[in-house]
This record gives C-alpha cells, structure tokens and sequence, in this order.
C-alpha cells in the first residue's frame, strides 16, 4: 500500500474519533443544563412551601384580627347591657352579642384550622429542604463527574487534533480537498475498505461489487493514484488478509466501515 493512501486512511481515523468526541462534547452543555434544572425545581419546591407558609400566615393574623374584634364588640355590648332602660333596646343588644359570639366562634374555628394547617407547612418546608439538600449534593458529584470526564474528553480531542494536522501535512494539499469534499458527501466516511467474500470484492461501506480489473490495479498498485468505488465514489483501499507467512500492513486506525458503532455515530450526525 502507497505511503499516501496509509496517511489517508489514518486522517480518516482521526476524523472519525474527532466526530465521536465533538458530538459527546455537545452534549455537556445540555447534561449541566438537566443539573441545573434539577436545581432550580428543588429550590422551587422549597421556594413554594414557604410562599405558602407565608400566605397561611397571613389568613391566621386576618382570624387572630376578626377574633379581638369580636371580642371588643361582646365586651362592649355587654357593658351597654346595664344601662338599657327598655326590653327593646335590652334584646337588641343580646342579639348583637348572639352575633358577635358566632362571628368569634367562625374566627376561632378558622384560626384553629390555621395552625393545623401551619404545622403541615412547617413539615412540607423540612422535607423540601431535605429533598434540595440530597439533591445539591448529587448535583455537586455529578458535575464533578462531568466536568472531569469533559477535561479528559477536551485533552483527547486536541490529541486526535494534532495528530490529524500531522497526517494531513504529510498528504498533498489538493488530496486533502479531495478527500473533505468526499468525506462531507458521506457523513465524514471519504474511504472505504475493499471487502473479500470468496471469489468476489465489495465496496465495504455500500456493497457495491468491484469490476476485477479494478480490483487487480488496486492490489497491484504501488502509486500513489486514488481509485474510487464507482458507485459510492468514496477512495477504495485494500488491505492483504493476513497470512502467516507475513504480517501485512495494518494501520493503526480501525477502518469505519468496520467499526458499525463508529459509522452509526458519525451517519447520526448528518
């Protein structure tokens, strides 16, 4: 195999796990958005348990208020009661304190109400503050997590960078055009191994039979002239089976089209 055709095929790996890595990559941002989320939701639990706290407090000093009142107006009543010189007047005002005891009686039950209802809030508050507690210390190992797995991933990517700008100063610059119009034609996969099935070669990557004569100068070709599948287009390659007389060259990239977890993740992409 053509020392050019070795640099291709490794560019290509390097494209391929520069692919992978990008798109998991991508996916940080929405990864600490989901953290955040969870965040925001368990602050606004505890946020909403107290707002209605708040509220029933409210209710409660509104009835404690109408309870006093009552209160002033039976006291008052009361005391006008001795100086009433008729029975009229004496009956009006036992009605006004027959009205104004209800009214206290409706006050209390409410307030009564209240402060049961109060003691839930207080024990909904507890357990929004412990659920937000549990959460933010999840959050917190899971960003950790994250963040370092980014790092790592970041540090790969500038890796299979460099190693992709050493490639591709080693193969003309026309070829690499050639090879990056191909390869944004086919989701990133500009190369394709030729596959052997018995008597028969294939474009490994669309299945297309390969013509013999085509194959044979593919074989036989110590050049550094690119033949194309004339089907997919993309550049053919042909790697020897192994034998145990001779081990062949073997890149040190895996060809994609042998790799099917590697060609769904880069034709997921398109």
């Amino acid at each position: 195999m053509h020392a050019l055709l070795k640099d291709l095929i490794e560019l290509q790996e390097q494209d391929s796990q520069l692919l992978i890595l990008r798109a998991q990559l991508a996916e940080f941002p929405r990864r600490f958005a989901a953290m955040d989320e969870r965040l925001a939701s368990a602050r606004g639990n505890v946020e909403q348990a107290k707002a209605a706290q708040i509220a029933a407090n409210k209710e409660r000093r509104k009835f404690e208020l109408d309870a006093e009142l009552c209160k002033d107006r039976i006291s008052k009543f009361k005391g006008q009661s001795s100086a009433v010189k008729t029975n009229e007047a004496y009956r009006a005002l036992q009605h006004e304190i027959e009205m104004a005891e209800q009214g206290l009686a409706i006050s209390e039950d409410r307030l009564l109400a209240e402060m049961v209802a109060a003691e839930e809030y207080d024990r909904q508050i507890t357990t929004a503050q412990s659920a937000l507690a549990v959460t933010e210390a999840a959050v917190r190992v899971e960003r950790d997590a994250a963040e370092r797995d980014r790092d790592a991933e970041e540090k790969e990517t500038a890796e299979h960078e460099a190693q992709r700008k050493l490639f591709a100063s080693r193969i003309p610059e026309d070829t690499v055009d050639h090879y990056t119009r191909l390869a944004r034609r086919h989701h990133g996969v500009a190369l394709a191994r030729v596959r052997e099935r018995g008597n028969e070669q294939s474009c490994a990557m669309c299945g297309v039979l390969i013509l013999p004569h085509l194959f044979e100068q593919l074989r036989q070709s110590e050049s550094d002239d690119l033949f194309h599948c004339e089907t997919c287009t993309r550049v053919l390659y042909y790697v020897e089976t192994p034998t145990t007389d001779a081990a062949p060259y073997t890149s040190t990239a895996s060809a994609p089209e042998e790799n099917p977890a590697t060609e769904s993740r880069i034709t997921s992409r398109s």
